[in-house]
């Protein structure tokens, strides 16, 4: 089998080519929503109670990708949410089909954010890598205080 060059004929000589070699690791499926069922499990049973809801028949209709950047997203909110919302009693995670695309909207009642030692601070791109995430489907990410109280994360995946 050919390797496969970065560059078609007529630009730069600098081609890098790649292959690949059979017999290597194999990889693991992409997470997806039955693995996004496991976090919220994982994530209640130390941290508050999370309701979930995902629409009926999603799991059949989300392509491999939207449905593995939906598991990212509602990963990192989780991971947010235990760093950062030291009050937090409830946790409602929604993932549903809208007219341009695909809502994932995690949302808690936490009114007042975590100590954190610098350490646990982490690097703060958290919010940023959901966005781009988000980006590099076509899709778009806010995040921010809910109008209830608490914070909201958003995200609309197209599913083109």
């Amino acid at each position: 089998m050919p390797c496969h060059r970065d560059a078609s004929p007529g630009q730069s000589s600098a081609i890098t080519p790649y292959c690949l070699v059979g017999g290597g690791p194999g990889t693991a499926p992409v997470a997806g929503l039955r693995e996004i069922r496991g976090l919220v499990e994982r994530f209640a049973a130390t941290g508050p109670p999370v309701a979930l809801y995902i629409e009926t028949g999603l799991d059949a209709r989300l392509p491999a990708d939207v449905a593995a950047t939906a598991h990212r997203i509602v990963l990192e909110a989780l991971t947010n949410i235990g760093k950062h919302a030291a009050t937090a009693t409830a946790v409602r995670i929604g993932l549903r089909t809208v007219p341009a695309g695909l809502e994932v909207r995690i949302a808690d009642d936490g009114g007042r954010p975590a100590r954190l030692s610098e350490n646990a601070r982490g690097g703060g791109y958290g919010l940023v890598g959901m966005a781009e995430r988000a980006a590099a489907l076509g899709g778009s990410l806010t995040a921010g205080p809910a109008p209830e109280g608490g914070w909201l994360v958003t995200a609309l995946l197209p599913l083109h």
